[in-house]
């Protein structure tokens, strides 16, 4: 069959590779397919999707022992969550990258990390 051409459905090939090698623990496979399936997701503008792909590649990456870079991807994520009004997403994504940036050590990201949340939690009141 071939590699698709269609974007979208590289961006859905590369996840469910990225999710079957979470299922197997080979957590550096995981993560590189499901960064791959993130770009595509950019290139057709799907900025949901790609948000909770970002997620999925920060708990592997987590998994793999990369902390900073599962830090720096769930605040990505949440970002892009909060920008698009996903709330829910970007409180629980931006959670996950502070207390990482906590973890390692990175004040300035960790302090970026809780205004953010501090502002969604404004704008939910």
């Amino acid at each position: 069959m071939g590699q698709p051409r269609n974007t979208i459905v590289k961006s859905d090939l590369s996840e469910l590779r990225g999710r079957l090698a979470m299922a197997e623990n080979k957590w550096d496979q995981a993560v590189g397919l499901l960064d791959e399936a993130a770009v595509y997701r950019r290139a057709n503008f799907d900025y949901r999707r790609m948000a909770k792909t970002q997620a999925l590649s920060a708990e592997a990456s987590e998994k793999a022992g990369k902390t900073s870079a599962a830090a720096s991807r769930y605040f990505q994520a949440g970002r892009s969550a909060a920008l698009r009004g996903d709330q829910a997403n970007a409180r629980l994504w931006l959670t996950q990258a502070n207390r990482l940036f906590q973890q390692i050590g990175n004040d300035a990201l960790a302090a970026e990390s809780r205004s953010l949340i501090a502002e969604i939690n404004g704008a939910t009141q």
